[in-house]
């Protein structure tokens, strides 16, 4: 998992981006592996002392964990509604990266509100 995040983590070279989603996929298909081997891995007989059979306990986190990236989701989706949205959320929200202040800045500069411009 970390090997695959190496090359687009700013460690080794600078990369010149800011790590997002777009640079995970690759490094979360190593983490999905070690997932699907864990549940798939033959316990070998041994009826050793367990929580939850595997079954039941994917059975329940598998729909709590759906249930809560959806809602998250949707809570996401609403600040997509126009650019303007976006970047005020996202601006007000992350005070400490320049890419969402310069865009919260432009943003109010549009709008003409031209102190909240100056302060972003």
């Amino acid at each position: 998992l970390a090997v695959s995040f190496l090359p687009a983590s700013n460690i080794l070279f600078p990369v010149g981006t800011v790590v997002g989603e777009r640079l995970l996929y690759t490094p979360s298909v190593g983490f999905c592996l070690a997932i699907a081997v864990w549940f798939g891995r033959d316990d070998g007989g041994r009826k050793g002392l367990r929580i939850l059979p595997r079954s039941l306990a994917v059975g329940l986190v598998v729909p709590v964990v759906l249930a809560a990236l959806g809602v998250r989701t949707l809570l996401r989706v609403r600040n997509w509604e126009s650019p303007e949205t976006l970047f005020i959320h996202d601006g007000h929200g992350q005070p400490s990266s320049s890419k969402t202040q310069f865009n919260l800045g432009i943003t109010h500069m549009q709008r003409q509100e031209w102190d909240e411009a100056v302060t972003a």
